[in-house]
């Protein structure tokens, strides 16, 4: 819905770790801003912190520098996320997100993960499956 670009950013497995960790401690009633969507990335959320967090299946290496997609909203610390400006090689693609949900949205299959398949919180009620 915003007019915003496709960025990058390089960040650590414990720079991930911080972000994930910023998130689970967002109230879940009227949060501060929008809740971090994520992709390749499942995590619970217990408690405040974030557990067991593994990206493409294989637990984060602290030390370990991953590339992060996100919005130049995110990248300059939008939502108090300050993790995505701490990041290096930062770069925006020129490529606004609407242009890549037009892209998406015309292609034959779309891959929808399943419920509770990228975040889970431990402490509330596990969400009911759509019919």
């Amino acid at each position: 819905p915003f007019f915003d670009s496709l960025c990058t950013v390089r960040l650590t497995g414990a720079q991930i770790q911080g972000l994930l960790d910023r998130c689970a401690a967002m109230p879940t009633t009227d949060p501060p801003g929008g809740f971090l969507q994520i992709s390749n990335i499942s995590v619970v959320y217990r408690d405040g912190k974030a557990e067991g967090a593994k990206i493409g299946g294989a637990p984060i290496e602290p030390s370990r520098v991953y590339v992060a997609a996100c919005s130049h909203f995110l990248l300059s610390g939008g939502d108090g996320l300050k993790e995505f400006t701490e990041g290096s090689e930062t770069r925006d693609w020129g490529v606004s997100l609407q242009e890549l949900m037009r892209r998406e949205l015309i292609r034959p299959a779309i891959d929808i993960p399943a419920v509770g398949s990228r975040i889970r919180r431990a402490d509330l009620p596990a969400p009911s499956k759509a019919a």
